[in-house]
């Protein structure tokens, strides 16, 4: 597939492809609805497309598929996974140590509300777990889009801000946007941020994720806090829509910020 050429295609087919242009290398996932097209997606085009020299591997678990992640990056390879609901609840042991070890973990979660089968089309019920889940001392990079064409872009973005500046990011979204079918032109700027080895297998290096004394742990956050702020001003983005004179003001995100547009516009 290639950029700037308009395609017929849905959500979970433009994640895929997104996640092969941002150059990632390997997946590592279980599948769950309404997540699962992506896990399948990412076989399919390895499958039939040996060229990209995509790996994969369906884990026994979404907590077997978070750790794969965290070892897969440790040794430089850009790797994901995609998870949802009861999912995203299991991979935040994982995420809880990408966390601690400031690892570029990228998942793309389809949310999902509810307890167990929950709500599978549209959901905005994961917000909290994608950005304070873990051990409730990390710090997240979460990206929500509303549009097609922005789970493209967003995707990419996701991967670049996770590598750039190493923290754990995710993408969020949900069944009814990744099962949307309809012509979008996939279009990005910028370039890839390439991945680099964390560590190396001729030398010994301890990434901690363990501090002994509350102190050790205590200037640790400090420090991670303040590169999180700095970097706040570069991955931080918005779209306000006729704001301008308004005397109510509506605050939305994903799927439900495109239907908020067309409230507006028909109110």
């Amino acid at each position: 597939m290639k950029e700037n050429k308009k395609q017929l295609l849905t959500g979970h087919q433009v994640v895929v492809q997104a996640c092969i242009d941002a150059g990632a290398t390997q997946m590592f996932g279980y599948p769950i609805t309404p997540g699962t097209e992506i896990l399948s997606g990412w076989i399919r085009r390895a499958e039939s497309e040996p060229e990209l020299d995509l790996k994969y591997l369906q884990t026994e678990d979404e907590i077997a598929a978070g750790f794969a992640v965290c070892g897969a990056i440790m040794a430089g390879e850009k790797t994901f996974t995609a998870t949802a609901g009861p999912g995203t609840v299991l991979m935040q042991d994982a995420m809880g140590m990408a966390d601690g070890m400031r690892l570029p973990f990228v998942a793309i979660v389809a949310q999902r509300g509810g307890p167990s089968s929950g709500t599978v089309i549209y959901s905005q019920q994961e917000v909290n777990l994608a950005i304070h889940g873990g051990n409730g001392e990390g710090l997240r990079i979460v990206y929500s889009p509303s549009t097609v064409e922005e789970l493209y872009r967003l995707t990419r973005r996701t991967f670049n801000a996770a590598w750039k500046y190493r923290f754990p990011s995710v993408l969020l979204t949900d069944g009814y946007l990744l099962k949307t079918k309809q012509d979008v032109v996939l279009d990005f700027m910028g370039e890839n941020v390439e991945a680099k080895p964390l560590v190396s297998e001729h030398t010994q290096k301890n990434i901690r994720n363990i501090y002994t004394f509350e102190q050790e742990l205590m200037d640790e956050l400090e420090n991670q806090l303040a590169d999180f702020t700095e970097l706040s001003k570069d991955v931080i983005e918005f779209e306000s829509y006729k704001t301008e004179g308004a005397q109510e003001l509506i605050i939305a995100h994903g799927i439900v910020g495109a239907a908020a547009n067309d409230s507006i516009d028909e109110l």
